[in-house]
């Protein structure tokens, strides 16, 4: 059974792309992030600034990660791009922009 989405050429690999971008992004930025130093702060301003990293490093390796995921679910097989079933079709096209969100699911 083959489950693919009914989308112009293009689409899926642009998204794929896109969240793959995304995922790159998120990683630089918690790794910038966590280099920021907090010298010639006061302690209380120091404190605060440690809060924040500690926070935000954590929220943009998770925010990394997803949108790897996200890109990975686009699994592209021989040039075609295929999913397993239709709830993975499913999930795939919610991570589409808003103008293929409604695109067909097809089975064959």
């Amino acid at each position: 059974m083959a489950v693919t989405l009914a989308v112009p050429p293009g689409v899926l690999a642009a998204a794929r792309a896109a969240w793959d971008d995304a995922a790159d992004g998120l990683d630089g930025g918690w790794r910038r992030l966590v280099k920021a130093s907090t010298a010639g702060f006061s302690p209380t301003v120091a404190a605060a600034v440690d809060a924040f990293q500690v926070t935000w490093v954590d929220e943009l390796k998770r925010r990394a990660v997803q949108a790897q995921d996200n890109s990975e679910a686009f699994v592209e097989v021989g040039g075609v791009f295929q999913f397993v079933d239709v709830a993975s079709a499913e999930r795939a096209r919610a991570l589409l922009g808003w103008v293929h969100r409604d695109v067909p699911i097809e089975v064959r």
